[in-house]
């Protein structure tokens, strides 16, 4: 019983960790305009990348830039299931309003048999999003074999519409999702850092 509420807890804290932070609607910062914070986000891309190592589930990637670092990280009693979240420096959008995106990745044991079609469906029914694009290691976004990814938009509880890059994975027992989410409207600035990490995801083991 304690295992399954410490699960469900750890599956709440990872639905408000995926909303990117943002000032109240209306709350006017004055600072520099989108177009010049686009092009902030295409300079960054030329900074070197950040290695990240999680040992303990077997898993490596690289953050786009030091722009990137880790917020939380959470995992229940028995180390059956772990979240690490991951966000970036604010970004103006064209109402002044401060967005970080982020970049959210939840392991969990599964089954050594566990199909990753059958894992996938199961994880959207809990957090749903609207699927516009469907991905795998065969287009070159991915080079994770036995993960399924989708671009997807859903819209917040302040009526913000938000773009996410999603991936489930699963590798010796070991599933995985990774959430990359922003607003909608700041996605085209972030893109190529979250395409930038899809292509550096893997398991070490």
């Amino acid at each position: 019983m304690r295992k399954r509420a410490i699960i469900i807890l750890l599956s709440f804290i990872f639905s408000v960790l995926m909303l990117p932070s943002c000032s109240e609607p209306g709350q006017k910062i004055p600072q520099k305009s989108v177009t010049s914070q686009k092009k902030l986000g295409e300079q960054a891309e030329a900074k070197p990348s950040k290695q990240i190592n999680i040992e303990d589930w077997h898993f490596s990637f690289e953050l786009p830039s030091e722009k990137w670092s880790l917020k939380d990280k959470q995992e229940d009693r028995e180390k059956s299931k772990a979240l690490y979240g991951y966000k970036r420096e604010w970004i103006l959008d064209s109402k002044n309003r401060k967005i970080i995106p982020n970049i959210g990745i939840v392991f969990e044991k599964v089954p050594k048999d566990m199909d990753v079609i059958v894992y996938s469906a199961n994880l959207r029914m809990r957090i749903g999003f609207e699927v516009e694009k469907v991905f795998t290691h065969l287009d070159g976004t991915i080079s994770l074999k036995n993960a399924i990814g989708y671009i997807g938009k859903y819209t917040n509880s302040y009526n913000i519409k938000h773009t996410v890059m999603v991936v489930h994975a699963i590798h010796k027992g070991i599933g995985a999702q990774i959430i990359m989410d922003t607003t909608t409207e700041l996605f085209p600035i972030v893109e190529n850092e979250f395409n930038q990490t899809l292509k550096t995801l893997r398991f070490t083991e």
